[in-house]
């Protein structure tokens, strides 16, 4: 019971970091976009 316990937090952490990297690099390229075209629509 327990080692079932621990691969779901493991699992969770793991999820976890996953949507903070991929929130982190929209960011970044959010940020590119607006810094090199003054305007909200860089990727479009």
């Amino acid at each position: 019971m327990s080692r079932s316990y621990e691969n779901r937090r493991r699992r969770q952490g793991v999820y976890a970091f996953l949507v903070a990297y991929l929130g982190l690099l929209l960011t970044v390229i959010a940020l590119e976009a607006v810094r090199s075209h003054q305007l909200g629509y860089g990727l479009f």
